[in-house]
């Protein structure tokens, strides 16, 4: 993560911030690739450590730690209490999971505009189980709600500040060969993000 924490990531986006593609992703992939090939790790850890190393660095995964960042943007102009949506899909630990966002354009302060967002969280009707260890994870029961205060900077559509608390709440259900059981989950985040100047 150091190693791809200072590594200049280039990307194309839409208007509303959808990174569509990491232009420099096979450079990026093949040195941390080749950095972590040389970790001696006995089995069965050095399969799921490669296993992680190599979703860490896929496209998919540095897309979604970019849109984290850019995907807040209406794509269009909107007057103050305007609204939009955007839907998206994210792999969570394993679940796959839909999130349906509501934003509405707060006030504007210079080249800072606040923002403020809702978001329904669920996984999709036919979300696939997680397999581990033998075990069958199901984990379509679960639900959930962000709310986010953001800040973005209007010259630049970036993200300058944004705090949201989420809380997820179901059942597991978790099989496997000889036993079956459910385990209740209530899961409640705060996170705070600040750009550094």
């Amino acid at each position: 993560m150091n190693r791809l924490s200072r590594t200049a990531i280039f990307v194309r986006i839409d208007y509303a911030g959808q990174p569509l593609e990491i232009l420099n992703h096979r450079m990026i992939s093949e040195m941390i690739l080749k950095d972590t090939s040389s970790i001696t790790i006995s089995e069965p850890q050095a399969s799921a450590l490669k296993t992680q190393i190599m979703a860490t660095v896929s496209e998919g995964n540095l897309k979604t730690m970019v849109k984290s960042f850019t995907w807040h943007l209406p794509g269009k102009k909107v007057a103050r209490d305007g609204e939009w949506k955007i839907a998206d899909q994210v792999n969570s630990g394993g679940m796959l999971l839909t999130l349906n966002t509501s934003y509405r354009l707060g006030s504007i302060n210079g080249s800072s505009a606040a923002i403020t967002s809702e978001s329904d969280i669920r996984p999709p009707e036919n979300a696939p189980s997680i397999n581990s260890g033998g075990a069958t994870v199901i984990y379509n029961s679960l639900r959930g709600m962000n709310r986010s205060n953001l800040l973005i900077d209007t010259s630049t559509g970036l993200l300058t500040e944004s705090k949201s608390k989420t809380r997820i709440t179901g059942n597991l259900a978790v099989s496997g060969p000889g036993f079956s059981m459910e385990i209740p989950m209530d899961i409640n985040g705060e996170t705070i993000i600040t750009a550094l100047k």
